[in-house]
């Protein structure tokens, strides 16, 4: 996460060289990397989508790889007693906290729709 990339930069304060003083604050990781990490999160991020087992009453997530859509597993719906890495489907990698998700596909701002004029075509 973007926590991680968080480093520790000290500088020393005193006569000569001397390390009297020592000052150390947190700083963030280049603008670039923290970007990298990002897209590359964005790139493995999951469509989740809740369904309820008609049989059963439970409540599952379902999600689809974005990278992959035809794959999906089945997940639990997180709860004080499931936890949101357990993973009935064993053939793909549970979601983990720091996994991106979302509900719905982005829109495309290039087609054109009741709301926007779209891109397509501009010069």
């Amino acid at each position: 996460t973007v926590k991680d990339l968080v480093n520790t930069t000290c500088k020393c304060h005193g006569v000569s060289g001397s390390c009297t003083v020592k000052t150390c604050w947190l700083r963030l990781s280049p603008f670039k990397t923290v970007g990298n990490v990002l897209k590359a999160k964005y790139e493995r991020s999951a469509k989740v989508i809740h369904v309820t087992n008609q049989a059963t009453g439970v409540a599952l997530l379902k999600k689809q790889l974005q990278s992959f859509p035809e794959e999906a597993a089945v997940l639990p719906v997180p709860s004080k007693q499931s936890h949101i890495g357990d993973n009935i489907a064993n053939d793909t990698a549970p979601l983990r906290k720091s996994d991106l998700t979302y509900i719905e596909d982005s829109p495309s701002f290039c087609r054109e729709t009741r709301y926007s004029p779209g891109t397509v075509g501009r010069s």
